[in-house]
């Protein structure tokens, strides 16, 4: 065995002191090795939704007419427009040009 290691084992002040610096040269090495990899820095998927919902949350809440009362608004306009004579007209013209078609398959 050599003198080092036997003085390790038998506790001599001497071999402490070889402890000690065997310990600061690992934790130098690691240091000079690279920084400690950071933490996740970037928000996850469910932050990013919480996030986009309270923005949502405070758009509405300071806007002065809100987006559900828009859809509200665009729903009825577009139903209105679906409810119209004209576009009733429009799909039973398409209606019967898909007839003819599938009736006469070889005229264009």
């Amino acid at each position: 065995m050599s003198r080092a290691r036997q003085e390790t084992t038998t506790g001599t002040g001497r071999g402490m002191a070889d402890d000690r610096s065997k310990r600061q040269r690992t934790t130098t090495t690691i240091a000079a090795a690279g920084p400690a990899p950071l933490p996740m820095t970037l928000p996850s998927v469910c932050e990013m939704r919480s996030f986009g919902l309270q923005d949502k949350a405070e758009a509405v809440s300071t806007a002065r007419a809100t987006w559900g009362a828009d859809m509200t608004k665009w729903r009825e306009v577009a139903f209105e427009h679906i409810d119209t004579k004209e576009s009733a007209q429009h799909i039973r013209a398409q209606q019967r040009a898909y007839r003819r078609q599938l009736l006469h398959p070889n005229n264009p």
